[in-house]
């Protein structure tokens, strides 16, 4: 009997280990997950010092900072010239005030109505709804402002 006894006292002893090293297990985990979003808060929160770190010394960098300065200052024109021959091969360009792509003739945003100065006009046929009441351009389901006249479509 005895031995049957210690059998049984060293089953319970192992089934006690195991349920303590999976439960050991999943608070690893949990606090590895919390690690892990904690350090998901710091890199977001790294990034915005420093965005607000260049806006505010763009004009006027740290010497240590320069080199860095510099090659942002590189992409972000690299990016804006990818921009600029997107919206030439689409006929399009930006509003001025809204920042909506729109048609690279139109004289007025369709979106906000604000009057955009023409450069480089490039004209392209575009598939119209109804046409505006004022001025008689066509226009889309979409269009809020005539973008020849501004006058408000909708």
């Amino acid at each position: 009997m005895e031995f049957f006894e210690k059998i049984g006292e060293k089953i319970s002893t192992r089934g006690k280990d195991v349920a303590k090293k999976a439960k050991d297990m999943t608070e690893i985990a949990k606090l590895n997950s919390k690690i892990r979003d904690n350090e998901g808060k710091l890199k977001e929160l790294q990034l915005q010092i420093g965005k607000k770190f260049f806006e505010t010394n763009k004009n006027n960098p740290p010497v240590e900072y320069m080199e860095l300065f510099q090659n942002i200052i590189n992409i972000q024109a690299t990016i804006d010239n990818y921009r600029e021959e997107i919206h030439s091969i689409k006929g399009t360009r930006v509003c001025i005030k809204c920042g909506t792509e729109i048609p690279g003739d139109s004289a007025f945003c369709p979106a906000c109505g604000t009057k955009n100065v023409i450069v480089n006009v490039t004209y392209t046929a575009v598939a119209t709804d109804s046409f505006c009441p004022n001025c008689g351009v066509g226009t889309t389901d979409d269009t809020i402002y005539c973008s020849n006249c501004g006058f408000k479509v909708k």
